[in-house]
């Protein structure tokens, strides 16, 4: 088992690492960085052969004086089906993986061949006595979409020990927040998807994924003139951390009386950046509707902003006005920074990956330790036949 882990987040804009202790309740945060993702790195999710961006990591992690080998990824791809599924709650936890192997022609009607299983448990309990419930989240992923993570790692020189799903990694960041009798929704913005999930407790009662993030809106402070000398990416996020460049209103009254200091080249950007986030709010808006339809009984009072987004200055109150729920920054998790401060919005998912990632990889390699122990039985068995067709011509030669 490593100590420490570079946990890694390849976003479709945006990749972040931290070097953070392995498998740990209070883990430490050691280095951090962040870099671009080359726009032609993914190829229908699977991560493509990039030696230049492969030596770029490389070299970034001599230059901060890393000496960690072990990585972590945590993956976000429309290619993991998931299906929430109940099994009885009493069935011991070292035997629900191999149910789901054994019902995955149920959970997902298609020819699991090329695929990895694995679960994640959503609630301990739903019901009690005997008719009790434990609900899970069984994921299927391609064998080549996760082989494409091991494999670029490998050319970053590391070894790759663990592969986890966003979801998961969002909710092992937040479960220390979560107490018994509470409610609580998280929202983690990225630049393309928006991951909302509801926690009561410490369980999971409610997930949804989003097709929309901040991405547009941080392609429009680039192309406007009058954000000047913001050229790349991460100088549009490092600008939105420090200024309010959105109105925390789609309405057009409010804004003007909120910008009436601005001039009129700076009021007609923030419109613009401001109008490219409406479907993210208003995908937020809708998810919220549903929720409430469906579980009246839990209302939700806050959201809690995370991702990139929770950088986003001003987010927070345009999700607020937008949604009618008070909406708050996420800024405090169960860890301990040994490094210079670190944006917990932007790294919550590498910090949750390092904590419990689920087992996509530690299942394959059980499957092969087993496959090998197989290959060993029938190796013994052929040389011991042979061994007994030499001694049958000995035996012979003797006779004669």
């Amino acid at each position: 088992m490593a100590s420490k882990v570079l946990s890694i987040e390849i976003g479709y804009s945006l990749t972040k690492v931290v070097e953070i202790d392995y498998k740990v309740k209070n883990p430490k945060v050691y280095q951090s960085f962040v870099m671009e993702t080359p726009s032609d790195l993914f190829q229908d999710d699977i991560i493509s052969d990039h030696p230049k961006f492969s030596e770029a990591i490389r070299n970034r992690i001599a230059d901060l004086g890393i000496r960690t080998k072990n990585a972590v990824f945590t993956l976000s791809s429309s290619k993991i089906a998931s299906r929430e599924v109940p099994i009885p709650a009493n069935i011991k936890k070292n035997r629900i993986q191999n149910l789901v192997s054994l019902n995955a022609k149920d959970y997902f009607p298609i020819d699991l061949t090329n695929y990895k299983l694995t679960y994640t448990i959503l609630q301990e309990a739903v019901d009690q006595g005997i008719d009790s419930k434990m609900n899970l989240l069984v994921l299927a992923a391609p064998r080549k979409l996760l082989d494409s993570y091991v494999r670029f790692g490998r050319t970053c020189g590391l070894d790759t020990i663990a592969l986890d799903y966003s979801g998961n990694s969002l909710y092992q960041a937040v479960k220390p927040q979560c107490a018994e009798g509470e409610t609580k929704m998280f929202v983690k913005v990225d630049e393309k998807n928006t991951y909302c999930m509801v926690v009561k407790g410490k369980d999971i009662v409610f997930t949804r994924n989003l097709t929309y993030g901040v991405d547009d809106a941080i392609e429009t402070i680039i192309d406007e003139k009058a954000f000047d000398g913001i050229n790349t990416y991460i100088d549009a996020i490092d600008l939105t951390r420090h200024k309010t460049c959105i109105y925390s209103s789609l309405n057009a009254t409010e804004n003007e009386r909120e910008g009436a200091s601005d001039p009129q080249v700076m009021r007609a950007a923030k419109k613009k950046v401001t109008e490219s986030l409406q479907y993210l709010t208003g995908g937020i808006a809708r998810m919220l509707d549903f929720y409430k339809s469906k579980y009246a009984d839990n209302p939700i009072n806050m959201i809690n902003l995370t991702g990139i987004g929770a950088d986003f200055s001003g987010l927070q109150k345009l999700i607020a006005s937008e949604t009618g729920i008070e909406c708050k920054v996420l800024t405090q998790l169960e860890i301990r920074l040994l490094a210079k401060e670190l944006p917990l919005g932007e790294y919550v998912a590498c910090i949750g990956a390092a904590v419990e990632p689920v087992a996509f990889l530690e299942e394959e390699e059980e499957k092969g330790t087993k496959a090998a122990a197989d290959t060993g039985k029938k190796d013994y068995t052929a040389a011991a036949v042979l061994f007994f067709l030499l001694c049958l011509i000995g035996s012979g030669a003797l006779l004669l």
